[in-house]
Formats: C-alpha cells, sequence, structure tokens
C-alpha cells in the first residue's frame, strides 16, 4: 500500500502543478486584454466616439469631439479646433487616428 499511496501524491502533485500553470497562463493572456480594454475605456470617456470630427487648418484633421470642450466652434458636420493646444489630441494620437480611419475622414 505504501508505493500505491506514493504514486497517488506524485499524481496529485502533478495535477497541482498543470493546475497552477493553467491559472499563471490565464493571467498572463489576459493582461494585454485588460490593457487594451483600460486603454478603449479611456478613449471613451475622453472623447464622443459618434460625435463630429474636429478639423483646424494649421493641424488638419485632429480626431472626435472631446467632450466638455469650449475650444471648438461648429461649422457644419464638422467641428473647427479654436484653441492652440492640441495635447488632448497628441496623447491619444493612435486612438484618433484609428477613428479617423474608420469614420472615413483620413486614407479614403
Amino acid at each position: 500500500m505504501g508505493g500505491a499511496d506514493r504514486r497517488d501524491a506524485a499524481s496529485l502533485s502533478s495535477s497541482m502543478k498543470k493546475r497552477w500553470l493553467r491559472r499563471i497562463l490565464l493571467a498572463v493572456s489576459l493582461v494585454p486584454v485588460l490593457v487594451l480594454g483600460y486603454w478603449f475605456a479611456e478613449f471613451a470617456a475622453t472623447f464622443d466616439l459618434f460625435g463630429y470630427p474636429v478639423r483646424n487648418n494649421q493641424y488638419g484633421w485632429l480626431g472626435p469631439t472631446p467632450h466638455g470642450t469650449r475650444c471648438v466652434s461648429d461649422i457644419g458636420k464638422v467641428h473647427y479646433w479654436e484653441c492652440s493646444d492640441i495635447s488632448l489630441f497628441e496623447q491619444h494620437q493612435f486612438g484618433c487616428h484609428v477613428w479617423l480611419h474608420v469614420f472615413g475622414y483620413v486614407g479614403a
């Protein structure tokens, strides 16, 4: 009986190692998903995703209209950026670029 108990303990130890390995792999694979989810949530909280695009004569297309801004004027179906500070768009440059492509304002 001593040998059978040892084999059962080794089998149990091996299954526990596999379980922990699966948990670690799951946690590691969730990190990129959580990072992308956080990035998208931050972008969506900053900009009006289904609003009008923002354009400036000096910088061209900037991206979607930021929530609560006073730097835009409505010139039709486009907002014109009147402020000299475009750091908000620079901070979210990748998201703004993707948004402009998806809605057909750049690269169409």
